[in-house]
């Protein structure tokens, strides 16, 4: 139960990578940079204050689990610095739902009918891997933005972000000249939980992690992109029917 409870951050990882895959539209027309390295980036992120939103579409992920397969749908909404939420469809059955924040974690469990909450900041002990605005940093490739001052040019293909602290490695690798992110790593050296991805091809990301759970894989590809979209999110259930389990 507490396994299944605390797929929450999980699969809203998985869909959080899912919008670094192909992109088929584009609501807002970013800019044609025309530099690379360091110096592209820099332009591009010019552009950073008036993206708002980013929602993708009709992703799709096969999530591999103790010999088990998932063929899903999802999709993605973001709203900069407040939230982030999920969904995933299966033969045309939503499966689940969930939203992060800075404070909190929900997750409805449709199959089950469970909502699970959780705090995204440990009470006590070790705090996990990645924080809220770590995890944002991977959402589209406006997310390093931030961190702007920290970045390096690695070699002739990639740009290279490292923000590790104390016991915590945290590395983030993107794309020369497209600016899409290409590897990243969250590695916590005490407890060994870690996030770690990479591109597999032009069009997808392999994703592996023991973080809360145990070891699994996943595989993203598609999706369509637009920025500055609005969409009223719900988390809303029938009480009656549902049960609630919260994790502090």
């Amino acid at each position: 139960m507490v396994n299944k409870a605390l797929h929450i951050t999980l699969l809203l990882i998985v869909c959080i990578f899912a919008q670094q895959c192909k992109v088929s539209k584009i609501i807002v027309k970013e800019a044609r940079i025309q530099k690379r390295g360091l110096e592209g980036y820099q332009d591009l992120c010019q552009q950073a204050d008036t993206i708002e939103s980013v929602l993708i579409r009709k992703a799709e992920a096969i999530i591999d689990y103790q010999d088990d397969r998932y063929e899903t749908t999802l999709t993605l909404y973001n709203l900069i610095d407040s939230f982030i939420y999920v969904s995933a469809v299966s033969s045309g059955i939503e499966i689940f739902r969930g939203t992060i924040d800075r404070d909190s974690i929900t997750f409805i469990d449709r199959i089950h009918k469970i909502v699970y909450k959780s705090a995204v900041k440990k009470r006590f002990g070790y705090q996990h891997p990645a924080t809220y605005d770590e995890l944002e940093m991977l959402i589209s490739k406006f997310g390093c933005c931030n961190e702007l001052p920290l970045i390096q040019e690695l070699s002739d293909e990639q740009l290279f972000i490292d923000i590790s602290e104390g016991y915590i490695t945290k590395r983030v690798y993107l794309d020369m000249n497209e600016f899409t992110l290409q590897k990243f790593e969250f590695f916590h050296t005490k407890t060994n939980d870690y996030i770690i991805g990479e591109r597999i091809d032009n069009t997808g990301l392999r994703f592996a992690s023991n973080f809360i759970v145990n070891d699994f894989e996943i595989k993203t590809s598609g999706g369509e992109l637009t920025y500055n979209r609005r969409v009223d999110i719900s988390m809303d259930v029938n009480k009656r029917k549902y049960s609630f389990i919260e994790f502090q």
